[in-house]
C-alpha cells in the first residue's frame, strides 16, 4: 500500500508559522555577542548572547513592542514599531538629521561588517551634498562587545576625498576657518526589554541600574535579579561631550533615584573630562522601567576634513566586567579592532575565482553559520552549539545533534576547522546524555523528548565527516568521544529490529527529520545514516584497538568493529529488500515502510508492491517469516532521499544508482504531491509546503557523490541548483527553511544558521564541480530564474509566473 499524500489531521505536528511580508535584515556578531536584526538604516534592534546559567539565549532590546522581531517596511520613511536598541544620531550645523528618513548606501565589508553611508545637506551657491556620514559595525572575534564607528566628512569639491580620517577630537583647524561647520555624532541607546529565549522569548523581571562611571569614563548598566545576570557598558574613542541618561521615571522598585527621569550631562567642554557633578546624580538610576542613553561627540570640520568617532558597546556577566571590558576595547582602539576583524575574515575566506557573487553568498552563509550556530556563553565562556543565535529562527538557542553535526559541521570545516573540532567535542560531551532526543538544552539536559533516529546517527556520521576532512585521529582518543560512541550505539540498538538469530533488519524511529511523528516506523534515509554510522564506529574501534596496550581490550575492540561491519552489511541488504518499491519511473526507494509477520501481507505472503520482499524472505532463512506490510512514498527535505548517495557509497553504483536516480526524479516531479512549481520551484513537505532551499543543496551533493563514484554527473542540474541558492533572496541572502515559489523570499525558518552551513558547503561542492568542468561555467547574470534579487539592496524583480502547488 502506498500513501500518495499524507493525512496528518490525527498527528500532533509542530509546524512553523509562515512569514508574511518581506523586509531587509542584516546581521553581524562574534563569539560572544550577536546582532541579529540590523535594518537598512543602521539601527540595531537587539543584541543577543548565550548564557550558560540560563541554558539559553538572552535578548536585550529597545522596547517591549515588537520584542520578538522588528516589523515594518523597507521604503524610505517607514518606521519600525519597535524601538531600536541602538541608533546613530547626527546633527549638522545645529540641525538634527533624521537618518531613518532616507535609505543609505549599504555594503557588507568582508561579507560580515555592515557599512551604511548617507550624503546630505545643500552646498550654498552650488547645490550638491555638503556632508557624508558613514556607519560601520565591527564585532571583533573573541571580544565581549562591538564597535559602532561613525565617520563624518565635510565635502569639498576642491579637495581630494582621500584625506586621512582622524580620531574623534576636534579638527586641527580653528572654528574660525572659512566654511567650518559644527556637528554632533553619537548614539542613542534604549534598553526597554530583556528576555530569555530557548524556543520562545519571555521577559525577565529584572531591576535595571544605570550610571556614569568616572573611573572608566563609560556608562554602565546592569540587569539584576537576586544576583547580577549581565551588564553592558558604553564607551567612546574620546570622552563624551554630551551625555544624557534617562532612567525609570517614577519607578520606585529600589532606591538611588537621584537621576531617575533626569537628563545627566557629562564632560562639559571640549576636553570631555568625563566627570559628573554630584548634584547631577552620579549614582545613576535604579528600577524596572526602561533606560535611554544619548551620547555624542562634538566635532568642527572645515571643508574637506573628516572625523571619526567610535563607540564601544561591551557586555559581561556583571557591571565591573562590562565597564572594564569597554576600557579594554577603547585602549585597543577601533583601528586595531577593525584591522584584526578584517584580517580574521580574509584569512578564512573561501575563494571562488571569477564568480564574485557566488563567492559572496558562500562566505556570508559560512560566517553566519560560524557566528550564529556556535558561540561562547557570556558567563562561563564555554563553546556551545545551537540551531541559531537569532530570535528570528522559531526554534533557536537549543542543541540539535542533526543540525550541529550534519548541517553546521561541514560548513565549519570550510571556514574554521578549529571551531569544527570544538563543536564535535562539545556534541559528544553533552549531546550524548540524551542520544536521539529531538532537542536538548545547550548544556545537554533534556528539552524536547522524542526519539529521532537521524539525531542519534548524526553523532557517528558527523565524526566520520570530520575525520575524512581532517585526518585528525587524535580526537578519537578523547575520552568523551569514545564514551559517546558507546552511548550512541547502545541507544540505536534499542530501536533496531533483529531476526531470531540476531541479524539486524531495520531501525525504527519515533520522529521523522522534520521532527514530527512518523506514519510508518522504518525510514529509508534514517537507516542509510545508521549504516554509515556503524561503519564509522567500526573504523574508529579498529584504530583504537591498534593503540591499546591491553591485549584483551584490543581483541574486544576488533570484535566489536567486525560485528558493526557485519551489521552494516545486513542493514544494507535489508534496505534493498524492504525499501525498494515500484515507482512511476521504475524501482525507487520508499520514504518509509513497515514490516510484519508474513501472514500480515496477505496473498500467501506476497506484498502489495510486487511480492519481492516476501519471496526473498522465503529464500533466506534469516528473514523467514518477515515481509513488508506498508509503504509510504514521500520525501522530507531535512532528510531527503536525495542524500542516499552522499552518505552511502553503495547507492552510487550499479542497480542502486539507477534506483536512486528514479527516486530523485520522482522527488522533482508532479508525482510528488509536495512539489511546488514556480520561478523558484522545488519540493516542500507536510511540515512546510513551500520549496526548501536545502533540497537544492542536497541535489548538488547527490551529483557530487555521483561524480566521485563514476566521474559523471548532471552539470545542468548543478547549475540550476546553484542559481537558485545564489539568486533567491531567502532571508536577505541568508539560509532559511522554506521560500516563496514566486519571489524566493523566506516563508518559514528565517535566520536558519545551522542550515546555512549545509547550504554553503553544498554550494562550494557545486562550484568545485563546475570549476573542474570550465566549459560549463556560469555567470551570476546568465539564465537566472524569472525572479532575481539584489541581495544587498533587498530589491526583488517579480516574475510573471505564479508558483503552484500540486
Amino acid at each position: 500500500m502506498s500513501v500518495q499524500r499524507r493525512d496528518d489531521s490525527a498527528r500532533m505536528m509542530t509546524v512553523p508559522d509562515e512569514i508574511t511580508g518581506d523586509k531587509f535584515v542584516t546581521v553581524t556578531g562574534n563569539d560572544f555577542v550577536s546582532l541579529p536584526e540590523i535594518d537598512r538604516c543602521g539601527r540595531v534592534f537587539g543584541v543577543t548572547f548565550l548564557h550558560g546559567g540560563c541554558a539559553g539565549l538572552i535578548e536585550v532590546r529597545g522596547s517591549r513592542d515588537g520584542s520578538h522581531s522588528c516589523t515594518g517596511g523597507d521604503r524610505p520613511g517607514d518606521k519600525y514599531r519597535a524601538t531600536p536598541f541602538i541608533a546613530p544620531a547626527f546633527a549638522w550645523d545645529g540641525t538634527a538629521v533624521d537618518l531613518a528618513a532616507a535609505l543609505p548606501e549599504f555594503t557588507l565589508e568582508g561579507d560580515w561588517m555592515p557599512t551604511f553611508s548617507w550624503t546630505g545637506g545643500k552646498r550654498p551657491g552650488s547645490g550638491g551634498a555638503e556632508w557624508r556620514l558613514s556607519a560601520r559595525i565591527v564585532a571583533p572575534p573573541d571580544e565581549k562587545g562591538f564597535c559602532y564607528i561613525l565617520e563624518l566628512q565635510h565635502l569639498d569639491i576642491k579637495r581630494h576625498e582621500g584625506d586621512e580620517a582622524r580620531e574623534g577630537a576636534r579638527g586641527e583647524r580653528s572654528p574660525e576657518a572659512p566654511g567650518s561647520i559644527e556637528a554632533e555624532v553619537g548614539l542613542h541607546l534604549a534598553w526597554g526589554y530583556t528576555g530569555i529565549r530557548v524556543f520562545t522569548s519571555r521577559e525577565l523581571p529584572l531591576v535595571r541600574t544605570c550610571r556614569y562611571d568616572r573611573w572608566t569614563h563609560s556608562v554602565v548598566a546592569e540587569a539584576l535579579g537576586p544576583l547580577p545576570v549581565f551588564a553592558l557598558a558604553l564607551n567612546a574613542s574620546a570622552d563624551f561631550d554630551h551625555l544624557e541618561i534617562t532612567g525609570p521615571t517614577g519607578d520606585t522598585a529600589r532606591g538611588g533615584q537621584e537621576c531617575a527621569g533626569t537628563p545627566v550631562q557629562a564632560g562639559a567642554g571640549p576636553g570631555g573630562t568625563g566627570s559628573l557633578p554630584a548634584s547631577l546624580g552620579c549614582n545613576g538610576s535604579v528600577g524596572t522601567a526602561g533606560i535611554t542613553i544619548c551620547a555624542s561627540k562634538h566635532v568642527t570640520l572645515a571643508p574637506g576634513e573628516r572625523a571619526t568617532v567610535a563607540f564601544y558597546v561591551a557586555f559581561n556577566r556583571e557591571a565591573d566586567g562590562a565597564r572594564t571590558t569597554s576600557v579594554h576595547l577603547r585602549r585597543l582602539g577601533w583601528q586595531a579592532l577593525e584591522a584584526r576583524t578584517s584580517r580574521w575574515l580574509a584569512e578564512r575566506r573561501v575563494r571562488v575565482p571569477g564568480k564574485p557573487h557566488e563567492e559572496s553568498v558562500l562566505n556570508r552563509n559560512l560566517l553566519f553559520c560560524r557566528f550564529f550556530a556556535t558561540g561562547k556563553t557570556l558567563d562561563s565562556e564555554e563553546v556551545v552549539v545551537v540551531t541559531s543565535r537569532s530570535p528570528r529562527y522559531y526554534v533557536s538557542a537549543a542543541f540539535w545533534a542533526r543540525d550541529a553535526l550534519l548541517w553546521s559541521l561541514p560548513g565549519l570545516m570550510l571556514v574554521d576547522r578549529g571551531r569544527a573540532r570544538e563543536v564535535l567535542l562539545r556534541a559528544f560531551s553533552v549531546g550524548t546524555r540524551h542520544v536521539g532526543d529531538h532537542a536538548e538544552y545547550i548544556d545537554g539536559r533534556a528539552l524536547y523528548p522524542g526519539f529521532e533516529l537521524d539525531e542519534a546517527a548524526a553523532f557517528l556520521v558527523g565524526l566520520g565527516t570530520y575525520l575524512s576532512g581532517t585526518s585528525d585521529f587524535d580526537i578519537i582518543r578523547e575520552p568523551q568521544v569514545f564514551e559517546g560512541i558507546k552511548r550512541v550505539l547502545a541507544e540505536v540498538e534499542k530501536w533496531t529490529m533483529r531476526t531470531a538469530d540476531g541479524k539486524p533488519v531495520l531501525c525504527r524511529t519515533f520522529l521523522d527529520p522534520s521532527d514530527d511523528p512518523v506514519r510508518l516506523p522504518f525510514l529509508t534515509y534514517n537507516n542509510v545514516l545508521v549504516k554509515r554510522g556503524w561503519l564509522v564506529a567500526a573504523d574508529v574501534l579498529e584504530r583504537l584497538s591498534v593503540d591499546s596496550s591491553n591485549r584483551w581490550a584490543s581483541d574486544d575492540l576488533r570484535r566489536q568493529a567486525r560485528e558493526l561491519r557485519e551489521a552494516a552489511e545486513a542493514l544494507s541488504e535489508a534496505i534493498r529488500r524492504y525499501c525498494v518499491v515500484d515507482g512511476p519511473f521504475g524501482p525507487m526507494y520508499a520514504w518509509a515502510v513497515d514490516i510484519g509477520p508474513r501472514e500480515a501481507c496477505g496473498n500467501d505472503g506476497r506484498d502489495d508492491e510486487g511480492g519481492g520482499a516476501a519471496e526473498v524472505a522465503r529464500a533466506n532463512g534469516s528473514y523467514r517469516g518477515l515481509c513488508r506490510t506498508e509503504v509510504e512514498l514521500y520525501d522530507d527535505p531535512p532528510g531527503s532521499l536525495e542524500l542516499l548517495g552522499h552518505y552511502d557509497r553503495c547507492c552510487r553504483d550499479g542497480e542502486e544508482a539507477s534506483i536512486l536516480a528514479n527516486t530523485r526524479r520522482w522527488i522533482h516531479s508532479r508525482h510528488n504531491p509536495y512539489f511546488v512549481e514556480g520561478p523558484f520551484a522545488g519540493p516542500g513537505s507536510a511540515h512546510s509546503p513551500n520549496p526548501w532551499p536545502i533540497v537544492a543543496a542536497s541535489a548538488i551533493l547527490a551529483e557530487a557523490a555521483a561524480c566521485d563514484a563514476s566521474g559523471l554527473c548532471d552539470l545542468a542540474l548543478v547549475k540550476r541548483a546553484i542559481r537558485l541558492l545564489t539568486s533567491a533572496p531567502m532571508d536577505s541572502g541568508l539560509a532559511c527553511e522554506s521560500i516563496d515559489p514566486e519571489t524566493g523570499a523566506a516563508r518559514t525558518g528565517a535566520a536558519f544558521a545551522s542550515g546555512a552551513g549545509f547550504l554553503a558547503y553544498s554550494l562550494w561542492r557545486g562550484l568545485c564541480l563546475l570549476e573542474a568542468n570550465p566549459q560549463s561555467n556560469i555567470s551570476s547574470e546568465d539564465g537566472l530564474p524569472a525572479d532575481s534579487v539584489d541581495l544587498l539592496g533587498g530589491k526583488v524583480v517579480r516574475g510573471a509566473r505564479r508558483g503552484k502547488q500540486r
